[in-house]
């Protein structure tokens, strides 16, 4: 597949994202300063180019511990130091921005980047936020639903003349700069409901379907919904990518992958949720057929190939940041890159 969102000429294409976590390690220490941290995020992205992945991304929170809040900013000082590598949210939070502002923001990235912007859209689901920007957690669906529309209206380069209920009406209205090229790519977060998968398909948008932290068991079902749905639509599923992302994590050996990467893992899910993650996971996880990335270069291979040859998706999206371990993350990254990527690429080009 070759069109403005994936290129699978040369196999499949491999994303790293930070969600710019700053997190405090396990003796609650912050390791490094706010400067630092975001310092480590650009530095992340500029490795990930010279490793040969193929997008880095970049996520947006509004929280003390995930620091990334403008990922356009960032993103614009990772394309001043690149040359290749495509440049994604990961996500921006639709629900709580305005559209004319996103397409504005990105689209001056993409000149920047000389037209490698994009945009993965999601809404968010955290009460603080919301209330952070004056919105109703209530208002969910029916936000991100509205300015999804906008979006799609403004990124189709007409003069826009609309109206809703969360922002002032639009008559005639242009916006600038222009994308490089004829449009952004913009593409959509599938979550755990098969309802996102549905309006996905829906609105003829790319699907990035996550399981960050655990597999799923609604995952096939999901893929179906949203095939379906942009069949029923008037979008024809052979021409619209489909992402996968979710944590990954590599060791010389499978016992080892296991026991570090959930002592991370845990750390951060306890930390942020506040309950333990579920450690049948981890046991299902030394299956081909599990979803979630953790194993030794063997296993992760045949995972890899067992999902692509079951939901023949186009690009995979890893997730493995950690705020107080950069080393330790180039080093993962490094690591997939020079053990994973070149036979997977090999054996999914198109």
């Amino acid at each position: 597949m070759k069109n403005q969102y994936v290129d699978t000429s040369t196999g499949m294409e491999f994303a790293a994202i930070t969600l710019g976590d700053y997190i405090p390690n396990e003796e609650n220490k912050r390791l490094f300063s706010q400067h630092d941290r975001i310092k480590n995020m650009v530095k992340l992205g500029v490795d990930a180019e010279q490793m040969g992945y193929d997008v880095f991304g970049v996520g947006e929170s509004h929280q003390e511990d995930f620091i990334a809040s403008a990922p356009a900013v960032i993103l614009a000082a990772i394309a001043g130091q690149t040359e290749k590598i495509k440049l994604t949210s990961a996500t921006t939070v639709l629900s709580l921005n305005d559209p004319a502002r996103v397409y504005e923001d990105f689209t001056t990235l993409d000149q920047i980047s000389d037209g490698r912007a994009e945009i993965l859209l999601g809404r968010g689901s955290r009460h603080a936020a919301y209330q952070l920007f004056g919105y109703d957690i209530r208002d969910y669906d029916e936000l991100f639903a509205e300015k999804l529309d906008l979006l799609q209206q403004i990124n189709s380069n007409k003069p826009v003349t609309w109206s809703g209920k969360y922002r002032p009406a639009l008559e005639n209205a242009q916006f600038y700069p222009k994308p490089y090229d004829d449009s952004l790519p913009l593409w959509r977060v599938v979550g755990q409901h098969t309802a996102s998968a549905k309006q996905s398909g829906e609105n003829g948008l790319p699907a990035n379907f996550s399981y960050l932290w655990t597999g799923s068991n609604l995952f096939n079902k999901r893929v179906d919904i949203y095939r379906n749905a942009l069949r029923q639509n008037g979008f024809d599923p052979a021409t619209m990518p489909i992402g996968i992302s979710g944590s990954v994590y590599i060791a010389d050996d499978i016992n080892t992958a296991m026991r570090e990467s959930y002592k991370s893992m845990q750390h951060t899910f306890k930390y942020v949720h506040g309950i333990d993650m579920n450690k049948q996971d981890f046991v299902n996880a030394r299956s081909y057929k599990h979803p979630m990335l953790i194993g030794d270069k063997q296993l992760l291979i045949d995972k890899i190939m067992y999902q692509y040859e079951t939901f023949n998706f186009q690009r995979l999206t890893l997730e493995i940041d950690n705020g107080n371990e950069p080393d330790k993350v180039n080093q993962q990254l490094a690591k997939f890159a020079d053990e994973v990527i070149p036979y997977v690429k090999t054996h999914t080009k198109e």
